[in-house]
């Protein structure tokens, strides 16, 4: 009895997927505008972006709302040098 409730609690999570948040926090060196971000779809469209941070900047923070799929994060440094 207990696997068939866990059958019927659980497995309709496995199978249906779900939308969620994604938090993106970055910890900059000294250079925060030499960083730009983009976020794509599975398509290859841009679902968001960042830069213009400014020097100095210790941190930045992003929270984006996606719905279920594959995406693909891409994290640029101008310099070459990394954060």
């Amino acid at each position: 009895m207990k696997k068939l409730i866990f059958l019927l609690l659980v497995f309709p999570m496995l199978v249906i997927s779900q939308n969620s948040w994604v938090n993106i926090q970055f910890d900059f060196d000294g250079y925060a505008d030499e960083v730009t971000w983009n976020l794509y779809d599975s398509s290859g469209d841009t679902i968001a972006s960042g830069g213009d941070y400014i020097n100095g900047q210790s941190d930045a923070f992003h929270q984006i709302f996606l719905d279920s799929g594959d995406y693909t994060f891409e994290l640029l440094d101008a310099w070459g040098d990394g954060m």
